[in-house]
């Protein structure tokens, strides 16, 4: 059986991807991401970005099937301390994922679907960023 957590990330990321709106940001399953990949507009300022993180998964064995239910958390960021632009990026992905068809290999896919909004700011080296978006439950049988 696939690691359900690789082709997790790998589902999440080229949906993610295929989004014209979110590739623009930048896509990135690291807080911080890289100083070198992140994107910055004409005035060489940090623009906002998505990030997306496996936050945990369980088993179920229900009627003599194994399914998973794993979260993700999938946000916008930006360096403000007004939510604006967390919150605009916040939308695009939930209308990109809320009921999505993921392609994971190795499992068959039952639902991705939006389960708790997040919001919070934060001081990261003296600068404040704006996190937006939510907890994604995905069901996979495996």
């Amino acid at each position: 059986m696939a690691d359900i957590q690789n082709v997790l990330d790998d589902a999440v990321f080229a949906k993610l991807q295929a989004n014209a709106t979110l590739r623009g940001y930048g896509i990135f399953n690291t807080f911080p991401p890289p100083m070198q990949e992140r994107p910055r507009d004409e005035n060489g300022r940090e623009r906002p970005f998505v990030i997306f993180q496996y936050s945990g998964d369980r088993l179920d064995r229900t009627f003599d099937r194994r399914m998973f239910m794993t979260s993700y958390i999938v946000k916008g960021v930006s360096e403000s301390a007004w939510p604006d632009e967390a919150s605009r990026i916040a939308s695009e992905i939930d209308d990109v994922l809320e009921d999505a068809s993921l392609t994971v290999t190795g499992f068959t896919h039952i639902a991705c679907l939006r389960d708790t909004g997040i919001r919070f700011s934060e001081q990261v080296g003296g600068r404040t960023f704006t996190h937006a978006g939510a907890v994604y439950e995905i069901w996979e049988d495996a």
